[in-house]
């Protein structure tokens, strides 16, 4: 079980391919992100802030404790849970969430990820 003030460890994927590793987001710094992505990305018609519902604590505590398979759209963001990708992607960047025993994924990842970014900066 995962506290909500418990640092996590997340991949950071931006737009150019760039990934950092990050270790400064708990639960609800993750929300907060993704509000702020979310008010970045929806442009300012009427209500359209409005539509859909926000990442919420139950999301992300869903995201970091279960392993069966799902895909939530919330306002801003896609959180996705396909063990043992863990992952929320908003307009400007992917935060892939780093559990433990994921070293398997991230090298594989990491790579393709060098590999795109040489690709695109030629």
């Amino acid at each position: 079980q995962v506290s909500a003030e418990e640092t996590l460890i997340v991949l950071e994927i931006l737009p150019s391919f760039d990934s950092v590793m990050r270790s400064d987001f708990t639960r609800h710094t993750l929300i907060e992100y993704c509000a702020a992505a979310a008010f970045k990305a929806t442009p300012l018609r009427g209500d359209a802030r409005q539509l859909g519902e926000e990442v919420q604590l139950r999301d992300v505590r869903f995201l970091l404790t279960k392993s069966e398979q799902a895909i939530f759209v919330r306002r801003g963001a896609v959180l996705l849970c396909l063990d043992p990708i863990k992952a929320v992607v908003t307009a400007t960047s992917a935060l892939l969430l780093v559990g433990e025993g994921a070293d398997s994924v991230l090298e594989p990842l990491k790579a393709r990820l060098a590999a795109s970014d040489t690709q695109h900066s030629s």
